[in-house]
């Protein structure tokens, strides 16, 4: 079996992320996507578009969690050297949301607009809309097609709790099953695979008290980026990511907005050390958290 990681980073620049697993076993391939600092999760159909050489594959996203989808696919891949972007598919436009790459290049934009095309179901869109038009609804009258969804699942009866239909389009304020889930909770079983596999970042997890960190190394061993939990009365309050090198006046483009320099000398702050970015275990909002290191 052979296993493969990816990090994708956003396509504006933002601070959404995404990490990429895959599994591939007797020519099929399969493997989750789980989407990290998004406020809310993507309206639309999330796809995968991965490419080798000069194919691009379509892979479809099947939501299972919060923020969390899986996927299989019976084409061949070799997970080599390739690019994948997530695309979301909505109201007929496929509009790409992060990008990665094996490789230690940017991805081109041909990528990104290939990807695009290759998802792009018009027909599906228009397919769907004629269904609307015959009905005189409108595409975007959400109280008709809400009271219909309604209709549908009511005639379940209260006895199929556990209906995928039911789970998909019901709020999570009538839902009992996200009513107490914290962020961190949400990622946790993603967070513990991480280091389980990778190598613990000793020295900070010696200078930052109550942490805990790993490199997660690229495939091509030659970056890494970190991850770190900071524990308060033994639950973890933040959730952390950082990536190494010497000091600069600003972040690096993938961290900007909340990432902050943790010098690893705090008589040398401005050389070498780690940009780091803090997240709320509980809300998973990104905050301001500055540590002195002992």
């Amino acid at each position: 079996m052979l296993k493969k990681t990816l990090v994708l980073s956003s396509v504006d620049g933002g601070n959404e992320k995404a990490v990429i697993s895959f599994e591939k076993e007797n020519g099929d391939t399969q493997g989750q996507v789980r989407l990290y600092n998004f406020h809310d999760e993507p309206n639309g159909i999330l796809s995968l578009g991965l490419k080798e050489g000069e194919r691009v594959v379509k892979i479809g996203l099947t939501r299972v969690g919060s923020f969390k989808y899986t996927f299989a696919t019976q084409t061949p891949l070799e997970l080599g050297e390739f690019s994948c972007a997530v695309v979301n598919i909505y109201k007929g436009e496929a509009k790409p949301l992060l990008h990665g790459c094996t490789q230690n290049s940017k991805l081109s934009d041909e990528f990104l607009a290939q990807a695009v095309l290759e998802m792009q179901d018009v027909k599906g869109y228009e397919e769907c809309k004629d269904v609307l038009d015959k009905n005189h609804i409108e595409l975007e009258d959400q109280e008709k097609i809400d009271s219909e969804i309604d209709s549908q699942l009511s005639a379940c009866g209260d006895k199929c709790t556990t209906c995928k239909y039911r789970y998909a389009f019901f709020s999570d304020e009538n839902g009992e099953e996200n009513k107490s889930e914290s962020f961190y909770d949400s990622i946790s079983e993603d967070i513990g695979s991480l280091f389980s596999t990778h190598s613990e970042e000793e020295f900070l997890s010696q200078i930052i008290p109550y942490s805990k960190w790993v490199k997660v190394e690229n495939e091509d061993g030659d970056n890494y980026y970190v991850l770190g939990l900071i524990y308060e009365n033994d639950k973890v309050k933040y959730i952390c990511y950082g990536v190494p090198g010497l000091y600069t006046d600003a972040p690096p483009k993938e961290l900007r907005g909340y990432a902050e320099w943790l010098p690893l000398d705090s008589t040398k702050e401005n050389e070498y050390g780690y940009w780091i970015t803090y997240q709320d275990a509980d809300t998973g909002e990104n905050v301001k958290a500055n540590f002195t290191v002992v």
